[in-house]
């Protein structure tokens, strides 16, 4: 599923763990500190359609996605980012993981780089690649975006309290199918064991 989305499983896995522990502490949730285009609040509809569009801060304006290849390039380079692309990770907490996450980074950067050769050699590719990966991931993010503003907006900074940090958005079974149903959040927070399939 990472891949796809040019995100890196391991080091998700790490800093999700923290959005978990810390829930909406400004302070030590990862998705809410300053730096991060992806989860940074809305405060006007030009802003509210950039942050679906995971466009808008970052390197050059792109958001999410320059953040998402910074994290790769920087963890390749065994030196450990935020969410942001920029932000560090503290110390203790990167060296831990340095080592394994910039083996993973560098495995995941080659795979690119030799699926871009075989786009390129096999007829079609690009436009195959163009068709079924790149157009679907552009017009699903914006789709998970919007649900996944309302995770925790304006909702209490008590990372302790899992029924009052986290809500869940009601949407219609097609639409919960394609979220995995992760617009089932507060139920996620509670019980993160409970697979998505699960839920709610």
């Amino acid at each position: 599923v990472s891949i796809p989305r040019f995100t890196t499983p391991r080091w998700e896995r790490m800093l999700h763990k923290d959005h978990h522990t810390y829930t909406n502490d400004p302070k030590r949730d990862p998705e809410i500190m300053a730096g991060n285009p992806a989860n940074s609040m809305p405060g006007d509809m030009k802003s509210y359609i950039t942050k679906l569009l995971r466009i808008g801060g970052g390197k050059f304006g792109l958001g999410v996605w320059s953040a998402r290849f910074a994290i790769l390039i920087s963890g390749a380079r065994g030196h450990i980012v935020g969410y942001s692309g920029f932000d560090p990770v503290p110390a203790p907490k990167a060296a831990a993981v340095r080592d394994s996450l910039a083996a993973s980074c560098q495995a995941q950067l080659a795979f690119y780089a030799g699926l871009a050769a075989v786009l390129t050699v096999v007829p079609g590719g690009w436009a195959a690649a163009a068709k079924f990966w790149i157009l679907p991931l552009l017009v699903g993010e914006p789709l998970h975006a919007f649900f996944h503003i309302a995770d925790h907006l304006n909702t209490e900074q008590d990372y302790k309290n899992g029924r009052t940090n986290t809500r869940t958005t009601l949407a219609p079974r097609f639409v919960s199918f394609n979220l995995w149903n992760m617009n089932y959040h507060a139920e996620h927070h509670l019980y993160p064991s409970i697979p998505f399939h699960q839920l709610p």
